[in-house]
């Protein structure tokens, strides 16, 4: 099921492919013991996209088996967990569109940094990976700004049952300034904690399992690559804000009538954000092979016939000039 993650991956990859079982580098280590410190992990693969090594980490967790992206400085460009719970606003969205009960579901976390830069009396916000890569940029309104103002206090008997998941992300020193109820689905909670001056917003469900973490670092807190995307793009003087977002999906299969297997992807609130075809992608590379294989037998049809030409022509000027000097 997990054949398209690497789709995350769509920039550039240069090229370097090192040995699949060598050494990971010692923050690659501590961050997959960090993240699945009961697994078996392997380093199937290691890439440099961007200038940035990658390594693509095979997990064996009790649950299952899934797949992790870490780069050599210890980021997760996504992470998997295998056998998820599914949330119940997923859940319900589930039984509402499908006929047949999910197989291989899988929960994946994405790690993004979003910087919000200033032009005039707008605010655009960019979406980078850990590489650097742009993933998305948007203009971010002053209502979206203020969202947290404008959201319902959650009640006290829903704040006493996150409590555990309050205090498990809250750092020393931290201060909750509220918890609220998400407009992404009712079961869904916002906290928001303040820590050393900067803002700390974490999503967590009604059991108290955490759905997104977005937290605002300082600019020089930056991964390096995703730091000097942003200057030889942007200037630097215009950025307000940056934040780092832990974001989560699953995946699940299903099938067609015609036993198509489909490969769905969908947000904690039950938004659909992707649908992979595996039959119908793997269709349509052979095709896209067989078209570029064409057209190289065209070109290199085309590049004989001229080289012929030019032959011929080269006999008929000698003959040519050979007649004159008779």
């Amino acid at each position: 099921m997990y054949r398209g993650i690497t789709a995350v991956m769509v920039a550039v990859v240069v090229s370097f492919t090192a040995n699949a079982f060598a050494q990971r580098d010692s923050e690659v280590d501590k961050a997959l013991k960090r993240q699945y410190p009961d697994a078996q992990t392997e380093v199937t693969d290691v890439k440099t996209v961007n200038g940035v090594k990658v390594s693509h980490v095979k997990v064996k967790t009790n649950e299952g088996e899934t797949l992790a992206e870490v780069t050599e400085h210890g980021d997760f460009l996504i992470f998997g967990e295998p056998r998820a719970e599914l949330a119940p606003s997923v859940r319900e969205e589930i039984a509402q569109l499908f006929e047949k009960e999910p197989q291989n579901v899988q929960r994946y976390r994405l790690t993004n940094y979003l910087v919000e830069i200033e032009s005039g009396e707008r605010m655009y916000q960019l979406r980078l990976n850990a590489v650097g890569q742009l993933k998305d940029i948007k203009e971010v309104t002053k209502q979206v700004q203020a969202q947290l103002g404008n959201l319902e206090r959650a009640p006290e008997e829903a704040v006493e049952k996150i409590r555990p998941a309050i205090e498990r992300y809250t750092r020393e020193g931290a201060e909750v300034k509220g918890v609220y109820k998400s407009p992404e689905g009712e079961e869904l909670y916002i906290v928001n904690i303040l820590q050393d001056g900067l803002n700390r917003r974490i999503t967590v469900n009604e059991f108290g399992r955490h759905v997104s973490v977005r937290e605002e670092i300082k600019v020089d807190n930056l991964p390096e690559p995703v730091r000097q995307a942003v200057s030889q793009m942007f200037k630097e003087e215009n950025i307000r804000q940056v934040f780092r977002a832990d974001e989560q999906h699953y995946e699940f299969d299903t099938r067609t009538p015609q036993g198509t297997q489909l490969t769905v992807q969908m947000r904690a609130n039950g938004e659909i954000i992707g649908v992979r075809d595996i039959q119908a992608m793997e269709d349509e590379e052979a095709a896209v092979a067989r078209h570029r294989d064409g057209d190289s037998g065209d070109r290199r049809r085309n590049r004989e016939n001229r080289d012929r030409d030019n032959r011929d022509g080269e006999s008929r000027d000698r003959q040519n000039r050979d007649r004159q000097s008779n």
